[in-house]
């Protein structure tokens, strides 16, 4: 009897570590730093399959934000999903993902905040974004275009955009971390990681990924967001995006 009970023990332990060690490794691939150390430690366990799940997520995410115009990449066309993302580079997304990139391109006026140049190739983006109403200043009054933005700065900005209210009964930035969640518009594989890195600047592939699948999960009336403001205008394969915007420089291709 010890000894079944010794052995359905250490089997249960086990899988525990197991659970551990794959949460660890899709941790590390997205948020972290060593992800061909940590690849390296766990080749042919469960890990290796989150791995490749997350991947195939990503892989997805790219997939459907360039048909859209959504992201073009830098010049290269290569999107460096490792690299981080400026506050700048998120307010364009975003903007081109509510349909406004024309609107941005043929801005004039005054500087949007005082840190914000009228002549640079964000001004415009910026602009939009915050009459929009998803961006606003830090209490100083700056933007900080080329500051890092952050996860929680990016759910932030994908709720807004969405629609989705922060929860009134939680402080940021679980309020829209939350609300987000709830909404169903979180991937599982990144709902219980995106918190512990809430305020740290934002990977890009991260990004991508976050973005896709609530537009993919944002249904009203049986349509997502895709289909609600993509559909009717997508270029056909093969041609260029409407926006034909570059990610990195704003620049027309």
């Amino acid at each position: 009897m010890n000894r079944q009970y010794g052995a359905r023990s250490r089997a249960q332990g086990r899988r525990r570590l197991l659970a551990v060690l794959a949460a660890a490794v899709i941790l590390a691939l997205v948020l972290g730093s060593v992800i061909s150390a940590v690849q390296a430690q766990v080749a042919g366990d469960p890990g290796q399959g989150l791995l490749d799940q997350w991947q195939a997520l990503f892989d997805e995410a790219a997939g459907y934000l360039r048909r859209y115009g959504i992201v073009t990449g830098d010049p290269d066309g290569n999107l460096r999903p490792l690299d981080t993302l400026t506050r700048a580079e998120a307010a364009k997304i975003l903007v081109v993902a509510a349909g406004r990139a024309e609107a941005a391109a043929a801005w004039t006026g005054e500087a949007p905040f005082p840190d914000v140049a009228p002549e640079a190739w964000y001004a415009g983006y910026v602009a939009t974004a915050r009459d929009l109403g998803l961006v606003g200043g830090y209490p100083d009054g700056t933007f900080r275009p080329k500051g890092l933005i952050t996860y929680a700065e990016m759910a932030a900005l994908v709720a807004r955009l969405l629609g989705v209210e922060p929860r009134p009964d939680q402080a940021w930035p679980g309020n829209y971390l939350s609300a987000l969640s709830q909404a169903g518009l979180i991937p599982p594989e990144l709902a219980p990681l995106v918190p512990l890195q809430a305020n740290q600047p934002a990977r890009r592939d991260v990004v991508m990924t976050l973005i896709h699948y609530a537009f993919r999960e944002h249904v009203i009336d049986g349509l997502n967001y895709y289909q609600r403001n993509f559909e009717a205008v997508r270029p056909p394969a093969g041609e260029p995006a409407q926006d034909g915007t570059s990610l990195e420089d704003g620049t027309v291709e």
